[in-house]
């Protein structure tokens, strides 16, 4: 994508968008918003881990979302029956990362930190969703213990009894009495910090670091009198590291290093014999990294990288190693965790783009991965904002999780497709205030070395266009507030300072700062010559303002005639006349009425629409204002009539939250509610990022079934009061629109993504 410095900057004029009646059709009958395109197929991450086995079912630790918590969570799964909540750890994933599970005498125990009283060994009460420190090992804060496995008819674990200890060897008898069965280590705070316990051959087996062998860390063995070294694998004080062990077919198999310039590779041990090493995955010094070996079906799956393939999933029959599934194409690495089986499949923590990390099987073929449940089903948002039509283009600015907030554009051919990637990488270039002008596209956006400064991107080129660095250096001067007056184009922008004043653009003049346009103006509107805002000031309050280039900034109409402030908003300009939300009662000055200006007569009239609430202008059509407001426990899109009669022409099932606009393009609506909504897996939970909270709200559903029938709820021009001040001169009709925009597909919202809404086919 070429840069360019500025050259010529062509007059500015910006297109008036006109809504059609068969647009707005598709508001009626059987009306179903669908996805256009998953811009951040990302999915958010609930985050699995510990996968094991308890009663015949599956269970894990995961952050649960209709907990609401954040938490580890421990879970249940059964297929068929979907996931089953059975407590809470009240801790966050990093300050746990793995739970251990173990059933020892039908009850299953875990890794747990109690807030008040300490770290120890959890026991999960399943009759009253709880948790309970039932062991805790060492001083009063204790410690959370590890790699629990029953041997005989004791449970043992990796804990620490002491700082001075370190952590050792420990059993658990029925009574959950804690002992200590072996010190790897005299030396002070140096423990044997077992691991990876498994039991083969009568013995439990293990890796550790005995200090006083000095032999590094080996393969231990415990016949239920002593502990041993079972193999020096790596001779001499070097360690193996052995570790992952699974028994499958009568051998042990581990993960190790050798010693021999293959890095850690599969070896197995028959109990007698040395181990040695049945595969070299990844040839060279690098080794292949064996994890999370399982015995399944009499073949060994473990996770292992190789040069073609990354990290991947592979299986082990006794002679070859083979891959079970590239889940990530090529030589990337794919993500996996603890594995287990029940009823005849094999379950695993791992974690894809689009779902993060969730409970995925191996398929019944043998040779994929598949999901095998969700626990978090939401999508990432691309965050869609400011759309702005220009060329039979839909520009709009996006983050799609890879080159952070960019300028994308999308159009019924060629669909979604990224237009500038103006800052490479991750971070983006933070565009915003986009604004069409004259064919091509001016806004805020950062650049490298530059800062954030006016940018402009022309379509038939792709060039992006520095027009001015009113901060120079590496400094943002951080336009905003865009908006075009004439030939020239008007924003806000640091001067380095505290202030950011008002500067206005022209290809001639370049950028300079404008003294007479007041600091902090927000809603900057065009209409003819002249930019109307909202404005508060000491002596008037909070009241219409204009500014024009002769005449400067001045108070343009005091709504309450000195006898309150009216609290002016949302202001839009449509037909030559300007829309707006005020308080025109004194006596209700927190009431809003839906307001229009003219400035050919200087007259503002008021609608006064009692049986609606909640106001949000959206855009023209047809001669009229179409808009969303509340009608008793209804939100719906109305028609207002300038003769002050409002019109139904669609009704939303559920508040879509607040929608600053929506934009006819290509025969859809595209419109942003800001609200996660799934249908196929319904739950209420806070959504983060800023987004709303999501409901259980089936939107697509709805739109499908409901009949939405236009109507008039009877407002004549009776209710609406006229008052009259000085004329004005009347000028031409400018305005833009500033337009973010979400979607929905039949399946279920993804948060903040790019939607359309289009009138279904009858019959369907």
């Amino acid at each position: 994508m070429p840069l360019r410095t500025p050259t010529a900057f062509v007059g500015l004029l910006l297109p008036a968008a006109a809504l059609t009646a068969a647009a707005l059709a598709c508001c009626a009958a059987g009306a179903t918003p669908s996805l256009v395109a998953d811009i951040n197929p990302a999915g958010y991450d609930s985050e699995v881990q510990s996968v094991g086995v308890f009663q015949g079912k599956i269970v894990f630790g995961a952050d649960d979302p209709t907990e609401g918590s954040g938490y580890v969570d421990v879970l249940s799964y059964a297929p068929g029956a979907g996931h089953t909540f059975e407590a809470s750890t009240y801790v966050l994933p990093d300050e746990l990362p793995e739970l251990f599970f173990c059933e020892f005498n039908a009850t299953l125990f875990l890794a747990f930190v109690d807030a008040s009283a300490g770290a120890g060994l959890g026991m999960l009460d399943s009759r009253s969703t709880e948790i309970s420190l039932v062991t805790r090992f060492g001083n009063p804060a204790g410690s959370p213990p590890a790699f629990m496995t029953v041997f005989g008819d004791r449970m043992f674990l990796s804990a620490i009894g002491s700082e001075a200890q370190g952590r050792e060897l420990w059993a658990v008898d029925s009574d959950l009495s804690p002992s200590l069965v072996h010190n790897f280590s005299t030396s002070n705070m140096l423990g044997g910090d077992p691991k990876y316990l498994v039991v083969f051959n009568n013995k439990l087996y293990m890796q550790a670091h005995s200090q006083d062998l000095d032999k590094g860390v080996e393969l231990f063995a415990y016949d239920g009198d002593s502990v041993a070294l079972a193999a020096d694998i790596n001779p001499g004080s070097s360690s193996s590291n052995a570790s992952h062990m699974a028994v499958a077919n009568g051998v042990l198999y581990m993960s190790a290093d050798g010693g021999n310039g293959k890095g850690q590779e599969l070896y197995s041990f028959d109990g007698t014999n040395a181990p040695t090493m049945v595969a070299d995955i990844n040839p060279g010094a690098g080794g292949s990294n064996p994890e999370w070996l399982i015995e399944f079906q009499g073949v060994l799956y473990l996770s292992a990288t190789s040069p073609d393939t990354g990290k991947e999933l592979f299986r082990f029959d006794g002679t070859a190693v083979t891959l079970v599934s590239d889940t990530v194409a090529g030589p990337g690495d794919g993500s996996f965790g603890k594995m287990a089986a029940v009823g005849g499949v094999l379950y695993m923590a791992a974690s894809s783009i689009s779902t993060g990390w969730e409970l995925f099987r191996l398929a019944a073929a043998g040779d994929a991965i598949e999901l095998a449940h969700e626990v978090n089903s939401r999508g990432y948002a691309s965050y869609p904002t400011e759309f702005t039509a220009l060329d039979g283009q839909l520009y709009f600015f996006a983050d799609d999780g890879v080159h952070g907030k960019e300028l994308w554009r999308y159009n019924s051919t060629n669909g979604v497709e990224l237009a500038a990637d103006i800052m490479t990488g991750p971070e983006g270039s933070d565009a915003s205030n986009l604004l069409s002008v004259n064919g091509s596209l001016v806004f805020s956006g950062a650049l490298p070395g530059i800062g954030v400064e006016l940018l402009q991107f022309v379509p038939q080129t792709a060039a992006v266009n520095l027009l001015a660095d009113v901060l120079e250096g590496s400094e943002s001067s951080s336009p905003d507030q865009l908006c075009a007056l004439g030939d020239s184009l008007y924003f806000y922008a640091s001067d380095g300072t505290n202030k950011k004043p008002m500067h206005r653009f022209s290809a001639a003049a370049g950028a300079s700062v404008v003294e007479a346009f007041p600091l902090l103006a927000m809603e900057l509107t065009v209409l003819g010559g002249e930019i109307f805002f909202p404005f508060q000031h000491y002596a008037s309050g909070k009241e219409l303002w204009s500014y024009s280039e002769d005449a400067g900034a001045a108070l343009k109409m005091d709504l309450m005639n000195g006898r309150g402030t009216s609290q002016v908003d949302s202001l839009l300009a449509a037909y030559g006349k300007l829309y707006m939300m005020a308080a025109t009662n004194p006596y209700k000055d927190r009431e809003k009425n839906l307001c229009r200006y003219d400035p050919s007569t200087h007259r503002l009239k008021v609608f006064e629409l009692p049986e609606l609430s909640s106001f949000k202008l959206l855009v023209p059509y047809q001669g009229s204002i179409l808009l969303q407001a509340s009608q008793g426990n209804h939100e719906r899109f109305f028609s207002l009539q300038s003769d002050g009669a409002a019109a139904v022409v669609g009704e939303l099932e559920g508040d879509l939250g607040p929608i600053s606009t929506i934009i006819l393009f290509d025969g859809f609506f595209f419109f942003a509610p800001r609200f996660l909504v799934d249908v196929s897996n319904p739950f209420a939970h806070p959504v983060g990022n800023g987004v709303s909270d999501a409901y259980s709200i089936p939107i697509a559903d709805s739109f499908a079934n409901e009949q939405l029938q236009p109507h008039t709820n009877g407002l004549s021009d009776a209710h609406t009061n006229t008052l009259s001040h000085e004329q004005l001169n009347a000028h031409a009709n400018i305005f833009r629109h500033r337009q973010p925009v979400v979607f929905t597909k039949p399946a279920g919202w993804h948060n903040r993504q790019l939607g359309r809404w289009r009138r279904r086919n009858p019959g369907q």
